[in-house]
């Protein structure tokens, strides 16, 4: 069985450096881990946080994907929902990542926002050198983004200003920084 090299991240809220400790990640594996302690330092984890639950890789204030999705709707006004900032903290998106088109992206104008206009993130703009599956584009932050809030504007939801005229989609890699409300 391979095994890849990973790295914990421990952040200290109080401004201290940021440790990073070598771990080794088993495919198929799993260790459920209640506690641990290193030189002093007592680290519990909950693993039905939904920061560190099931299928999530967070890694608190470090960029790292947040979610993918898959056939997101170029030819559809309704905002479509991407991300859910989990409760207790707030996300910096950092980019979005579009790929896998089914075809050529030629006239849809999207946005993203955790507003209801979907604006306030990322920009309304076209992506036309998505041109088919084997192209990608990244959407970044605007000036003075909005930072996404649990329970407040939580939601990161994308709109299509111009739709597609005809079938399509893509696939969205959301990428951002997550860290506890008020850090």
């Amino acid at each position: 069985m391979s095994q890849t090299s990973k790295y914990i991240l421990l952040y200290d809220p109080d401004g201290g450096a940021v440790m990073q400790l070598p771990v080794t990640i088993v495919p198929g594996a799993k260790a459920p881990v209640e506690g641990l302690t290193l030189s002093g330092l007592d680290l519990a984890i909950n693993a039905s946080s939904p920061v560190f639950g099931a299928n999530q890789q967070y890694a608190l204030g470090v960029e790292c994907k947040l979610a993918t999705v898959k056939a997101v709707d170029m030819n559809t006004a309704p905002a479509q929902v991407l991300y859910t900032v989990p409760a207790g903290y707030q996300c910096n998106i950092t980019k979005v990542v579009f790929r896998n088109c089914s075809g050529s992206l030629t006239t849809a104008s999207v946005s993203f926002g955790f507003d209801a206009g979907g604006t306030n993130v990322v920009a309304t703009a076209l992506h036309t050198g998505l041109t088919d599956s084997t192209h990608q584009d990244i959407a970044l932050p605007k000036a003075g983004a909005v930072v996404g809030v649990a329970g407040t504007n939580g939601t990161l939801s994308c709109i299509d200003s111009i739709l597609q005229g005809g079938a399509m989609t893509v696939t969205l890699d959301i990428f951002g920084v997550l860290m506890p409300i008020g850090s």
